[in-house]
């Protein structure tokens, strides 16, 4: 009994140190299972890895095609584009043009109303196809006049270099190309030798065309036009005769008018033109009558400092050269040194410049017109004295409601051969839209 006293503590204690582990143990495992979590991270941290690298292919991928798609819809686009541009309808079509309403008050004939509308069809068939036209449609009395003022497609050949075909305002001087419509003219009227009645100047034809500008040296550049056209037809009966016709739908003789203009612009402001024109004329017992014409111009439009206000000049002359010819009129017999001349000058004032309500928007403008005409003719002999040297002065103070829009007043004193015609009031208001 004694004995199993002594023998338990130390069986208590063997037994305690048996199931408490050493201190060492203890090291081991923790040392065990800290490298197990650290192996748990660095298996996590790799298929992090995986997954970043996985979204970053991911990325790429649909990077990738988000630029295609940006491109194939850039492409759908252009193609679209094309495909509108080549069908028929309204695409890259615009419609301008002018309206006028006049009132026009002759001495001796009395006084009247009238109006005009002259639509301006513009259409980009391609990006060097281009094709324009005008229609000139009148009020006059109980009737209505619908004319094609010129009708022609054009062709970018070249950036200096375009090729037309069609019916075309003559380049012959610059009034009838770039001055006529309403708006732009300065004055109710047409000078005289430029007008669609008695005038001398070619108005508009019929054939092709090539025009376009060239760069000089400095500020100067240059433009030209060339042509060929059905050309003008001379009048052989009739208080007419010895004139020309032009604008003729076919040519009556087989033979084409050859013409052009060049022009130089020294500096921006001023232009200095000449124009020329050749044609057979005559057919039948006229076969043999040929044409020439010949035309000069100066433009200055600038805006004066010293002036206060915009001033602008224009200047040009027509000489008509008709092969002599008999003409029977009524049984009668005419020849006559068949030469004819025709100018004009005009200077218009705006004092866009000074400060004082209304008056920028009004223009001042004088404008004298010659044209002498050939003495023994039909229209002559018929009415003594007229056509020999016909001069007109012309006065007229307009009022700009809006760039396009132009209020005209006018008066005309008419003056042949030292006899004073009857005089006229003009009044016009026009609208370029």
């Amino acid at each position: 009994m004694g004995t199993a006293k002594k023998v338990l503590p130390f069986i208590f204690l063997l037994s305690f140190f048996l199931w408490f582990p050493s201190p060492s143990l203890m090291a081991q495992e923790d040392i065990r299972a800290l490298r197990q979590e650290i192996r748990k991270m660095r298996e996590e941290s790799e298929r992090q890895r995986q997954q970043i690298r996985a979204m970053e292919e991911k990325l790429k991928k649909v990077e990738a095609q988000g630029a295609q798609q940006v491109a194939t819809k850039e492409e759908v686009k252009k193609l679209e584009k094309k495909v509108e541009g080549l069908k028929p309808g309204f695409e890259n079509f615009l419609l301008s043009g002018y309206a006028t309403v006049n009132y026009t008050d002759e001495s001796n004939e009395g006084s009247t109303f009238g109006a005009g509308f002259n639509p301006v069809f513009l259409w980009s068939l391609t990006d060097r196809l281009l094709f324009e036209a005008e229609l000139e449609i009148e009020l006059e009395e109980r009737e209505t006049e619908v004319a094609v003022e010129y009708a022609q497609i054009h062709y970018l050949l070249h950036d200096n270099i375009t090729l037309g075909a069609g019916k075309f305002l003559a380049p012959f001087t610059i009034f009838r190309e770039r001055l006529h419509p309403s708006w732009i003219n300065k004055l109710p009227s047409a000078p005289r030798p430029f007008g669609h009645h008695g005038g001398i100047a070619p108005i508009a034809d019929f054939g092709l065309q090539v025009r376009g500008g060239v760069p000089l040296f400095g500020e100067a550049r240059s433009n030209y036009a060339f042509y060929v056209t059905n050309g003008p037809e001379l009048l052989t009966s009739g208080h007419h005769a010895g004139e020309l016709r032009f604008g003729n739908a076919s040519d009556n003789n087989n033979n084409k008018a050859l013409g052009g203009r060049i022009g130089i612009l020294p500096i921006p402001e001023m232009e200095v033109g000449l124009s020329y024109m050749r044609a057979r004329v005559g057919d039948g017992d006229f076969r043999n009558v040929h044409a020439d014409l010949f035309g000069g111009d100066i433009s200055y439009v600038r805006n004066s400092e010293l002036l206060r206000g915009k001033v602008d000049f224009r200047f040009e002359y027509v000489q008509q050269w008709i092969d002599d010819a008999t003409y029977t009129v009524d049984g009668e017999a005419f020849s006559f040194n068949n030469s004819k001349s025709g100018w004009y000058t005009q200077i218009a004032y705006r004092p866009t410049g000074v400060r004082v309500p209304i008056l920028p928007n009004l223009e001042a403008v004088f404008r004298y017109t010659n044209v002498h005409w050939p003495s023994g003719t039909p229209l002559a002999e018929e009415e003594p004295g007229d056509g020999v040297n016909r001069q007109q002065f012309t006065i007229g103070l307009n009022y700009w409601i809006k760039p396009s829009v132009p209020l005209k007043i006018s008066y005309d004193i008419n003056d042949n051969e030292g006899r004073v015609e009857s005089n006229t009031f003009r009044l016009q208001l026009s609208y370029g839209f």
